[in-house]
């Protein structure tokens, strides 16, 4: 038996979802542009009697589309965040979720998982975090015998902290590449952002373990490693131009995520350095520079 799946935003990780899901699912693509979907019926039409939505949309476009579904929605259907951003107002997936539809189940997928690999048939990770067993294990089985391994976890905030973290300290380790400062400091600075992801995880309420697993390192090293990383491009394109003309998850989290870290900004040089880059656009040679002499 299969479910009604519906998921809404045909980008790359909305592409590459349906392909995992295909296995042994018939999943329904919807986006304002239809030829990026599989399907002309509205969304409101499609939400009917979809039993599990996912949500493959940018962070800071999903209010807008929880504000759209909300009145339509099945009690009973199951949503699945996938953005590793954050909101216009600085809110984790999980957290616009919980607050917008209280009662609705859902769960936050996250771990490495390049749309462009999965596309070439190559496999792909990841966690799904929920306060409810129940349903994080009915979205692990959606993807059984596919090229996507899926385990549980119920650290929901740390799961959406490493998501968004990963991406910001991506970008600085693509500065650090972009400026050849060699392999010794390339490798101090992965270490100093696992440092840096564990204070940040535990300041903002999640578990530190979720910073050694799949979605936090795991992901991490896959992000900085690829050249289909959107955050990897931002970060070389801003030392080859100065100021990059591309946006990412990343580059558009890390200033609204900077207000919630002020107490313990004091220990995160990575991040401040990587945001003196990013955010106030200082010349990048010079704080890295100056970076790896303070650390």
């Amino acid at each position: 038996m299969t479910d009604n799946i519906l998921i809404i935003g045909g980008g790359e990780i909305g592409q590459a979802v349906a392909k995992l899901l295909s296995v042994h699912h018939q999943p329904i693509i919807f986006d304002r542009e239809q030829t990026r979907g599989n399907t002309t019926q509205s969304l409101a039409e499609l939400v009917i009697g979809a039993q599990i939505i996912f949500l493959a949309v940018p962070a800071r476009a999903l209010p807008e589309v929880l504000a759209e579904l909300g009145p339509i929605l099945d009690p009973a259907t199951t949503l699945v965040g996938l953005s590793k951003g954050v909101t216009d107002e600085g809110e984790f997936v999980g957290e616009v979720l919980a607050r917008t539809l209280p009662k609705q189940p859902w769960v936050i997928l996250s771990g490495p998982m390049l749309a462009e690999e999965i596309m070439a048939g190559k496999r792909a990770y990841a966690l799904v975090a929920s306060s409810d067993q129940s349903v994080a294990d009915r979205v692990v089985n959606l993807f059984h015998q596919s090229l996507l391994r899926v385990k549980t976890t119920n650290d929901v905030r740390g799961l959406n902290v490493v998501g968004v973290t990963k991406n910001i300290y991506t970008l600085g380790l693509a500065i650090a590449d972009a400026l050849a400062l060699g392999a010794n400091s390339y490798g101090v600075l992965v270490a100093q952002a696992l440092l840096e992801m564990t204070l940040i995880i535990t300041h903002l309420g999640g578990a530190e373990a979720t910073v050694w697993s799949w979605a936090g390192v795991g992901d991490l090293v896959a992000t900085a490693g690829s050249e289909h990383s959107q955050n990897r491009a931002v970060g070389e394109g801003l030392v080859a131009n100065s100021q990059s003309e591309l946006a990412s998850e990343g580059s558009l989290a890390l200033p609204l995520l900077l207000p919630r870290l002020d107490q313990i900004k004091a220990e995160l040089p990575f991040l401040v350095a990587v945001a003196a880059v990013m955010v106030r656009q200082e010349p990048s040679q010079e704080e890295f520079n100056k970076l790896l002499q303070n650390l």
